[in-house]
């Protein structure tokens, strides 16, 4: 197979493999591609990612750039990128980093984060990156995402982002909160008990506007878990919600929380991927299923639930109550209309019949004056008396 085989088009995106000289005559044949997907099978050299990501910048229907390595991690250098998102022709709405090995001197780096501000993503990935110095972190990386007005979405999965042996307390995602709609946390490192309680707190902050949030495959504690569920009954903003547990016991312990709230919450959509919940804990389910309509009963603003694996059953169930609540709660709504409605018309036909009979009505004046004038018309004057002067 030739290497210009190797650069196909797959499902709309151009895959570009091989070495430069097959990218090249993929990127001149395929002029429309809007998803560009950049799979290494080995690394190249410095000089040859530069010179295809000048390339790159000059394609200008791109607006999805997907970087990833197939075998090894392989390394990416910071001025490829750097000269990538400083092109003013470039119209880069995600970019997608996955097994990438970021290599280059700190001055190259912090000139990259400060040129992020310069750009337009919406969509931001890190899957499994790192610098190659370890002495480098990428925590100044997620701090320049804020500056960019654009962003929206940021993803960040086994990545480490604290340097080595510094312990990381992800105050970096708080400049995030108050700009981005969807934040997913995916096996992180460096998230522990009092990261996750940490990130909880900031959430709760009225500042914040954050519609979704995902937090997968983490170690849960219980400690964690009940920050999660306060979190859950104070957020302002939150309306997709994503946790993966390992138990019956903290899908409860949730519900309970959003049970005891009395105040209706900002969630729509709760979900719980993942296995637990095996035929082991059994005993476990019947609680799950209370727990989970008294908490229906108190959050009715609530339109979807999902559980995870082996629970089909349980969700189909969640499902009808929460039609049913969907369905009682527009026929209340209905019926306070036509209350509404009722009580409008009851007024106002008091008020004409209080008119009417008082003598009140607004326009009884006119119809006085004009009654006065037709009486004059068709009526003699009264004779008028004379009073005589000596």
């Amino acid at each position: 197979m030739t290497g210009i085989l190797n650069c196909v088009e797959r499902n709309g995106e151009l895959v570009l493999r091989g070495d430069l000289g097959d990218c090249m005559d993929a990127l001149w044949e395929h002029r429309t591609a809007t998803t560009i997907v950049v799979e290494f099978f080995e690394n190249m050299s410095e000089t040859e990612c530069l010179m295809l990501f000048a390339i790159l910048a000059g394609y200008s229907t791109m607006t999805s750039l997907r970087v990833s390595s197939l075998m090894d991690k392989n390394k990416l250098p910071i001025k490829a990128l750097k000269a990538l998102l400083r092109n003013p022709s470039v119209r880069l709405d995600s970019l997608h980093l996955d097994t990438i090995k970021l290599t280059g001197d700190i001055k190259d780096y912090l000139v990259f984060v400060e040129s992020l501000r310069l750009c337009s993503l919406r969509s931001v990935r890190l899957e499994d990156c790192e610098f190659e110095d370890p002495t480098i972190a990428l925590d100044p990386l997620i701090r320049g995402l804020a500056t960019i007005p654009t962003l929206e979405h940021v993803s960040l999965a086994r990545t480490k982002l604290a340097p080595v042996g510094i312990v990381w307390n992800c105050q970096c995602l708080f400049p995030l909160l108050p700009q981005v709609r969807s934040l997913t946390l995916e096996e992180m490192p460096d998230f522990k008990t009092n990261t996750i309680c940490l990130l909880a707190l900031a959430i709760e902050d009225p500042s914040c506007a954050l519609k979704e949030l995902k937090i997968l495959k983490h170690r849960l504690t219980r400690k964690s878990i009940a920050y999660i569920g306060r979190m859950l009954c104070k957020t302002q903003s939150l309306q997709d919600f994503t946790l993966e547990v390992k138990n019956c016991r903290q899908v409860i312990q949730l519900a309970k929380d959003l049970t005891n709230n009395i105040q209706s919450s900002s969630l729509r959509c709760l979900h719980f991927p993942g296995e637990w919940g095996a035929s082991r804990e059994s005993d476990y389910i019947s609680g799950l299923r209370r727990a989970m309509i008294d908490m229906l009963q108190i959050q009715v603003q609530l339109k979807k639930i999902t559980l995870g694996d082996r629970k089909c059953g349980l969700s189909r169930e969640l499902a009808r109550y929460v039609k049913m609540n969907q369905q009682n709660e527009q026929a209340i709504r209905e019926f306070g209309r036509k209350r509404e409605s009722l009580v409008c018309k009851q007024k106002v036909l008091r008020r004409s019949t209080s008119t009417k009979q008082e003598g009140t009505d607004p326009y009884s004046y006119y119809y006085d004056y004009s009654k006065s004038l037709l009486s004059g018309l068709f009526h003699p004057p009264e004779k008028r008396v004379r009073f005589r002067v000596d």
